[in-house]
């Protein structure tokens, strides 16, 4: 495709219109311009975001957005592409609809498919496919943040790899199987989450530890289960159970009573046995030994004591013989009571025996699912810590098979790689005094492109990579015909360059446009060029040339 011109129907805005081959963008100062003014706003970096607006970008430049009228107003793109001449033509208010494209109105999709066709013979294809868009950001730069080396802005989108290496011409189709095998890595996250998850709550991640758990449970669950299928509920089982305790309690207390009453009974007994009379006789045989004689009335009334005693002795062992009988009756009543206590508890214990209350077949029951759900999630990591290996293995084994099959392919493929480096060598030395190198290899992230120039990490001499990058996909991808016909640098690619490279730059960019048949566009200021650049390049200045005065910018006033 060959840019023709950038018009619209706002009334102030000045049409540009392009040459073949090599052109510039010229931000010129005014003569009655104060040095202190800026020509940064006068609109040629709008020019190039409103030309890759017009090629399907889904963002308006920010300028347009200022003011409603700039939104409302048409813009288009006049183009040859192969003898043909087209438009496009967008107005940022109808958004991704009502784009004309020639003689149709198609939306932004539309318009992209038809597009990436053009421009890069791209069909519709597999998903992490080359993309329009991504392509076409090569061939179009102008935010600062395009001026790092080629694909820093995009390491971390994979994507990159691919795009470069469908419009090198490199096997991409190698490069996206291999982004498809490191999204892997996302599932083998998760697995990796959800055993994190489970060690968090008590389990461990060793497989035999979590296999001898397991069985346990399995053991433990059966049991359970046994448990649960002979389990009886009954209904009055708190009732018998309560009335048990009572029996219980009844039948101890009978038994402390009737221990009391048996130590009160060998008391008694005991009593009985040792009770005996006075020892008259006794008092006789004393004074028999002594050789006296015990008076006659002394006798008498000893007699007398004898026989008194002897009824109070009589007396007490009726009264301690009722006492014994009373103790016996006792212990009997209560021996009593406990045999027909022992029998009904017997019966309740049976029955209770029998089966069990609702609340303890449900506790049963909850204390299944508990040890079930454990079983669940052990048998879960186990399968994960399985999948996870298998997943591991797979993906480091395919891992190596595309990085040794992309190694294979750039081999076979090498009078291509060896005309991307010197072509890139050729630029760059050109450019520097020691020239600067482009190394193309397999890597564990695909396919890497590592440009080393002396004096890297200067913001200068990373955009000037950049430059040499940028210019050598144009160089390779017109000669392939994968180049979409033009290529558009903004002027902040050369603002850290001194005069002598930005001169080397623009004769190396009017030399490859020329004698590749693309387009080259680059944004200046005029005090970024020598008055003798400026006269060399005096015919392919974009016409008109703008300025800092208020009616000189792209759109006609100051905003």
């Amino acid at each position: 495709m060959e840019l023709i011109s950038l018009e619209s129907d706002f009334p102030t805005f000045k049409a540009l219109t392009f040459h073949k081959g090599f052109n510039i963008l010229l931000a010129e100062q005014h003569e009655e311009s104060g040095q202190d003014k800026t020509r940064n706003a006068v609109g040629k970096s709008t020019a190039i975001d409103l030309v890759s607006y017009l090629l399907g970008g889904n963002t308006p430049p920010k300028a347009l957005r200022k003011e409603d009228a700039l939104i409302n107003a048409w813009y288009g793109l006049h183009y040859h592409h192969k003898g043909q001449k087209g438009v496009i033509r967008r107005c940022p208010a109808k958004k991704t609809k009502d784009i004309l494209f020639s003689e149709d109105t198609v939306n932004l999709t539309s318009l992209n498919r038809h597009l990436q066709q053009m421009l890069f013979g791209l069909k519709d294809g597999p998903a992490y496919g080359p993309t329009y868009r991504a392509c076409l950001s090569y061939f179009i730069r102008s935010y600062f943040d395009d001026y790092r080396y080629a694909q820093e802005d995009q390491r971390k989108k994979q994507g990159y790899q691919i795009n470069l290496a469908f419009l090198f011409g490199f096997d991409w189709d190698l490069i996206r199987q291999h982004i498809l095998n490191e999204k892997k890595k996302v599932g083998m996250k998760k697995l990796k989450s959800l055993l994190k998850s489970l060690s968090l709550r008590g389990y461990s991640g060793d497989k035999s530890a979590l296999e001898s758990r397991a069985i346990v449970l399995e053991a433990e669950i059966q049991d359970v289960e046994n448990d649960l299928d002979n389990f009886k509920v009954i209904p009055e089982y708190r009732e018998l159970e309560n009335e048990a305790a009572d029996i219980s309690a009844k039948m101890r207390r009978l038994s402390s009573e009737n221990s009391k009453d048996r130590d009160l009974l060998h008391y008694v007994e005991n009593a009985m046995v040792s009770e005996e009379p006075p020892g008259v006789d006794r008092v006789n045989a004393v004074y028999e030994e002594a050789g006296l004689l015990l008076p006659g009335n002394i006798r008498m009334q000893l007699e007398q004591v004898k026989e008194f005693h002897q009824r109070i002795s009589e007396n007490r062992q009726h009264h301690l013989q009722r006492e014994l009988d009373a103790i016996r009756n006792r212990i009997a009543e209560r021996s009593d009571k406990q045999s027909h206590l022992q029998a009904r508890y017997s019966e309740l214990m049976r029955k209770l025996s029998e089966g069990g209350a609702f609340d303890e077949f449900r506790a049963l029951q909850e204390r299944l699912t508990e040890k079930q759900s454990e079983l669940k999630d052990i048998q879960q990591q186990l399968e994960n810590l399985v999948e996870l290996k298998e997943q591991d293995k797979l993906y480091r084994k395919r891992k190596q098979e595309l990085e040794d099959l992309i190694e294979q392919s750039v081999a076979e493929q090498k009078e291509l790689k060896k005309e991307v480096i010197l072509t890139f060598e050729k630029i760059s030395n050109q450019l520097y005094e020691s020239a600067g190198s482009l190394n193309i290899r397999a890597g564990e992230k695909g396919l890497d492109y590592e440009i080393t120039i002396k004096g890297s990490g200067s913001g200068g001499v990373d955009k000037m990579q950049v430059f040499c990058f940028d210019l050598t996909l144009a160089i390779i991808t017109a000669k392939a015909g994968r180049n979409p016909g033009f290529l558009i640098h903004d002027s902040r690619l050369f603002d850290e360059s001194d005069e002598r490279q930005v001169a080397s730059a623009l004769a190396l960019a009017k030399e490859a446009s020329e004698a590749n048949g693309f387009q080259y566009i680059v944004a200046f200021n005029s005090d970024r060029l020598p008055q003798d650049v400026l006269q060399e390049y005096t015919n392919q200045l974009v016409s008109p040339v703008l300025d800092d005065t208020e009616t000189g910018g792209l759109f006609g006033y100051q905003f």
